[in-house]
């Protein structure tokens, strides 16, 4: 795909993965539709993209507020007229075993992990061309490929979303539309940083933007449906 002139829509944009996906396609002078909950950092993650030479509109919003989907994407196509690219990028980890969880956490996870993507995705399908080279890009987990104690509604989600991706390509292969899913293992973030682990051995976001720039400019003849990406050396301490 030819990335000069393309718009793309990253959600979860004011840090980490996403705002690391935005620095990289702003270096594209690709436009840029930016959607977080946090108008302030998405701002700043704006400011430094316009530096680099992109076109840059802002939208805070919470995907979780589903109904609302429609007009967020309303707002995009009177910016943009058109999309190419979507990064599903925002998500939130919640963890706890089935007996004293919180549910309404669980039913948040779930909202945002899952639902608001392919409501997303479902508006957004309307922007882009049949035929141009379009792209979708779920930003996942490992634990989208593997379970584990505790992680009943995050592994859900995440086995959900795989599962989504993956009969999305199969939906639009014919269009010329791309889709892949990316599985991180720890990323330096917010959401995946701990005491136990060693920062400067985890993946960095800014592995995630390569991954995802990669991708774009796979040949149309391909696709990688699927991306793992895994620590090079373990992380723990």
């Amino acid at each position: 795909m030819k990335l000069d002139n393309k718009t793309a829509l990253i959600t979860g944009a004011s840090q980490g993965i996403g705002r690391a996906i935005a620095l990289d396609l702003a270096n594209e002078k690709i436009n840029l539709a930016l959607v977080g909950r946090n108008k302030e950092k998405l701002k700043e993650v704006a400011h430094e993209c316009e530096k680099l030479g992109s076109k840059v509109k802002i939208y805070p919003f919470d995907l979780t507020d589903i109904e609302k989907i429609p007009s967020l994407i309303e707002k995009v196509k009177v910016d943009f007229q058109v999309l190419h690219i979507l990064v599903n990028n925002a998500g939130t980890y919640v963890d706890g075993n089935p007996f004293e969880s919180d549910l309404k956490e669980w039913d948040y996870a779930l909202d945002l992990n899952f639902r608001a993507v392919y409501h997303l995705t479902n508006q957004a399908l309307a922007l882009i061309p049949d035929q141009d080279s379009g792209a979708i890009i779920n930003v996942s987990s490992i634990a989208g490929q593997m379970t584990y104690k505790g992680g009943e509604i995050y592994c859900a989600t995440k086995f959900a979303l795989r599962a989504y991706s993956n009969c999305l390509f199969e939906s639009l292969r014919e269009k010329n539309i791309k889709v892949t899913c990316i599985y991180p293992g720890f990323v330096n973030t917010e959401l995946g940083r701990g005491e136990n682990l060693d920062e400067s051995k985890m993946i960095q976001p800014e592995d995630i933007a390569s991954t995802v720039n990669f991708f774009l400019k796979t040949p149309i003849t391909a696709c990688q449906t699927e991306i793992i990406i895994r620590p090079q050396r373990t992380p723990y301490k």
